[in-house]
């Protein structure tokens, strides 16, 4: 994924760190240097393992080279359409990381977005994104915010639940009261109750929609227990999917999640995140809690964690029209640290 305005114009490409040119839509149409052939749109992304060179059909080759993308048909050949396009989705916690990445993977495919979070300025001059201040956390903040989609657009056709937070409970279930909890549950299971709940009622009216929840592992993976009262909200959410697709089924939603490991964003390692409270608990230096912690929970098979867009492009393909028949879902992207089948 690229980083700007979201404007039409030249930008730096977080891949790549070369200036790109930008359509509309999100299609990279030229590197500032020559002779690169590369695609960053989340539908290249999800095939092509990520880096999306020479993969994609529609991505840039050098002038006069006359040569195709390894395994494609003609450079006329398009890539596959999400049909997403002028879709209305509401994002919640969506002003960094995940949030962030889900939002910009969304308008790359040509939907509009109402992104809520409680600071916003991160997300000012995207093109079709309303950025809405709001309170997640509170009774009517996700209702709030839904409400505003409808009311700018008359509905709601995607909404993805990626509000949640987690601090580490160094001092076991012993030491984490009844508060710590309670924080844990409304940031991150009744946020996205609470959204759904709004969003359903307009989706039901419209015969369908797609709901998008970002859960995690740590739902159903407990190597110990820092993460006690976020793993259990997240396991609640994960169960509530599970009940809500049987219901609403029948109405044309889909309701999906996805469950990131360990992501390269401020809850891992940002201030106060995992990495700096383990490094202030043994006395060590940011890049070795890192790795202990890592270490801890039984290592990564891939060696590095997850980016914020590689679940990004996960959650996209959930809230596509194009598997319109997957519901009920728990998508595990992990980098390899469950072990299990």
């Amino acid at each position: 994924m690229c980083s700007g305005s979201g404007r039409v114009g030249q930008k730096l490409c977080a891949a790549s760190g070369r200036s790109a040119t930008w359509k509309p839509e999100g299609q990279l149409v030229n590197f500032e240097d020559s002779g690169v052939r590369s695609c960053f749109r989340p539908t290249c992304l999800a095939l092509s393992g990520i880096k999306g060179v020479a993969s994609c059909p529609s991505a840039p080759v050098p002038l006069g080279s006359g040569s195709q993308s390894r395994g494609s048909g003609p450079r006329s050949a398009k890539r596959m359409d999400l049909e997403l396009k002028d879709k209305v989705c509401v994002v919640t916690g969506a002003s960094k990381g995940i949030g962030l990445a889900i939002t910009l993977a969304l308008v790359a495919e040509g939907a509009v977005v109402v992104a809520g979070a409680r600071t916003v300025e991160s997300l000012h001059g995207i093109e079709r994104v309303t950025s809405v201040g709001v309170d997640l956390g509170s009774r009517d903040g996700p209702g709030q915010l839904v409400k505003r989609a409808v009311d700018d657009h008359g509905r709601i056709d995607v909404l993805v639940n990626n509000v949640g937070g987690v601090r580490l409970r160094l001092n076991g279930f012993l030491g984490t009261s009844d508060e710590e909890f309670e924080w844990a549950m409304n940031l991150n299971f009744f946020a996205a109750l609470r959204a759904t709940r709004a969003a359903v009622t307009n989706m039901i009216d419209r015969g369908g929609g797609a709901i998008v929840n970002v859960a995690s592992v740590n739902a159903f993976f407990q190597p110990d227990t820092g993460t006690v009262d976020y793993g259990a909200a997240k396991a609640a959410l994960v169960n509530l999917t599970k009940a809500l697709s049987q219901e609403f089924g029948p109405h044309g939603i889909r309701i999906n999640d996805v469950s990131p490991g360990p992501v390269s964003t401020d809850l891992w390692l940002g201030k106060d995140g995992v990495a700096q409270t383990v490094a202030k608990a043994m006395g060590v230096d940011l890049e070795t809690a890192r790795k202990n912690a890592l270490a801890h929970i039984g290592g990564l098979a891939t060696g590095r964690m997850t980016t914020p867009e590689e679940v990004a492009t996960l959650v996209v393909m959930l809230a596509s029209p194009r598997t319109a028949n997957v519901t009920g879902s728990n998508y595990v992207i992990d980098g390899g640290l469950i072990k299990t089948l």
